[in-house]
């Protein structure tokens, strides 16, 4: 079976599919585990860390304390580095969205194949811990972690999970 992708998905396809990428580890490990926002929870934590510096900054009796400096200035890098990490996650959704180019995913009883103009990129089933049905499209899980995600945006979910209930039962699918 192979699907004709000529259209970019949505921003929040190509947003979960970075939160994805960025926990691929810990999924591969917990396949049902839940996929939070990354963009959301380094919002999140630099937004905390800030109001906390604020309060530890302001409040008289700690800045008495020798050990008032570290704490702080440990506690700033920590703020920066989430922020750091917020703006490689935007830096990365970008070139995900600016590397779109018309593609063709081949499901065989081989393997998943992924053609994009002169770049092909195969897997065989054998090299497929799971397939990961996400709220915005499917991901294939391989066992080994990759530079790439073998990916389809919702409207193609439907025929690719159909493909895997009919000809490929054996691989497992985690919605």
């Amino acid at each position: 079976m192979t699907i004709q992708i000529n259209e970019p998905g949505p921003e929040a396809y190509y947003r979960e599919l970075v939160s994805f990428s960025a926990q691929y580890r810990r999924i591969l490990k917990k396949p049902d585990c839940r996929i939070g926002d990354r963009f959301l929870r380094c919002l999140l934590f630099a937004g905390l860390g800030v109001v906390v510096l604020a309060v530890f900054l302001l409040t008289p009796p700690l800045r008495q304390s020798p050990a008032f400096v570290a704490v702080a200035v440990v506690w700033g890098v920590l703020i920066l580095a989430e922020l750091l990490l917020f703006f490689t996650l935007k830096k990365n959704l970008r070139q995900m969205q600016k590397a779109y180019k018309p593609s063709s995913l081949t499901l065989d009883e081989t393997g998943v194949t992924l053609q994009k103009e002169n770049n092909t990129v195969r897997t065989e089933w054998k090299d497929v811990a799971f397939v990961r049905v996400l709220s915005n499209g499917v991901c294939f899980v391989m066992a080994q972690p990759l530079d790439y995600i073998l990916s389809v945006p919702k409207p193609f979910s439907t025929r690719v999970l159909s493909y895997l209930r009919q000809y490929r039962p054996d691989v497992k699918v985690v919605r």
